[in-house]
């Protein structure tokens, strides 16, 4: 079975992306697109994934969420299909980041904002978010698998996974996918979403 996705999103704040990046804003591009799957993947952090999670389930959107970790050694795209585990996983990886600011962004106002449904701002992300964790990817793999998540390194991705910084939201097209999700389809028996499908899909990529 096929479905319509996107599953390489940022939002507003990754420091970079547009301030129309917001779960809100981007629900228009999704459901013009008619995108069945749509998934968040901020650099190291989930702060937007619960404004996220409303909004797709007020447009009908299956949603992921999950980030770009920088690693140690590589980058990885790490997707949850639940939300608590996904946030959980999140404050455990943010204390994994260096606090010190990188000596180049010293009195500089770098934009990272966490946004609600409605796109009200509740806070702006004090800590620089594009660093790398002095966690290796073997290990973030480890623990993001254990709590029942999906780890896939970058670079076995598609070049459309590094198209980035976008600053227009119709430059998204760029990075949808007709996933192909194998016999069972995206969703599991008890309607939520397959990971296995999603891993499927994925690797029917990487062989193409």
């Amino acid at each position: 079975m096929f479905c319509k996705a996107i599953l390489s999103i940022r939002t507003c704040v990754t420091e970079g992306t547009s301030n129309l990046f917001t779960p809100r804003q981007l629900m228009k591009f999704l459901c013009k697109e008619k995108i069945q799957l749509a998934a968040i993947t901020d650099i190291n952090t989930c702060l937007n994934a619960p404004a996220f999670s409303i909004c797709c389930k007020r447009n009908g959107i299956s949603a992921l969420f999950g980030m770009e970790a920088w690693c140690r050694d590589k980058k990885a795209l790490v997707l949850f299909a639940n939300l608590n585990t996904a946030m959980d996983f999140n404050s455990a990886w943010y204390l994994t980041l260096p606090s010190d600011l990188p000596q180049h962004l010293n009195g500089k106002d770098f934009r990272q904002f966490c946004v609600d449904e409605e796109d009200s701002i509740l806070s702006k992300e004090k800590k620089y978010l594009q660093v790398c964790s002095k966690v290796p990817f073997d290990e973030l793999k480890r623990q993001a698998e254990n709590k029942g998540g999906l780890v896939f390194s970058l670079e076995t991705l598609p070049e459309k996974y590094r198209r980035y910084p976008l600053q227009e939201i119709d430059q998204l097209k760029q990075n949808i996918l007709t996933l192909d999700t194998g016999a069972f389809g995206l969703l599991s028996q008890d309607e939520s979403i397959s990971l296995q499908a999603i891993r499927t899909g994925f690797e029917k990529l990487q062989e193409s």
